[in-house]
């Protein structure tokens, strides 16, 4: 795992990627009861992130410093961007068609993860963007993250700029 700060954002990579959040939970019957509790590919891969976490302990106290800093300095919030890396065979079918893979379902236990790390709520996340990336096949796959500065907008300035055709 790598942690760096390029100008005002923070760099996390080799994140090991985690279970769909249709396999985050089981369903669990107590008592009558209907209960929702962590599944072992949760627990497996929380334990993964635990072991990430010790071993590189310094450098996250680093980028909690470094976050702050940055969220204090610029009066901001975070803009997050997640770069999921696979495997060709994970997101192409023989014929290069896109498998059905959502990384979408994959954001929310990365994001809780990075933030439980950081000491921080994740509501300072203004805006998310996710992106499957292929990876060769010798290179294990993984996510990065992005944290960067983002100003929040208003709608009238988000409106204004697309008139203008200007990128939002």
């Amino acid at each position: 795992m790598e942690v760096r700060r390029i100008r005002d954002a923070i760099v996390i990579h080799n994140i090991p990627i985690p279970p769909s959040v249709n396999q985050l939970y089981k369903t669990l019957t107590i008592r009558n009861q209907i209960r929702r509790a962590p599944s072992k590919k949760y627990k497996d891969w929380q334990n993964q992130c635990r072991q990430m976490y010790l071993e590189n302990a310094h450098k996250f106290r680093c980028m909690q410093v470094l976050v702050q800093q940055i969220l204090e300095e610029l009066d901001c919030a975070l803009e997050v961007r997640y770069y999921f890396f696979f495997h060709r065979d994970k997101i192409y079918c023989k014929d290069n068609t896109f498998k059905k893979m959502d990384v979408s379902n994959r954001i929310k236990a990365v994001e809780d993860m990075v933030f439980s790390v950081l000491d921080m709520d994740d509501r300072v996340t203004w805006k998310v963007i996710a992106e499957k990336i292929e990876c060769p096949s010798d290179v294990q796959e993984s996510v990065s993250v992005t944290l960067q500065p983002f100003h929040p907008r208003k709608k009238d300035t988000l409106l204004q700029q697309i008139n203008l055709g200007h990128k939002p």
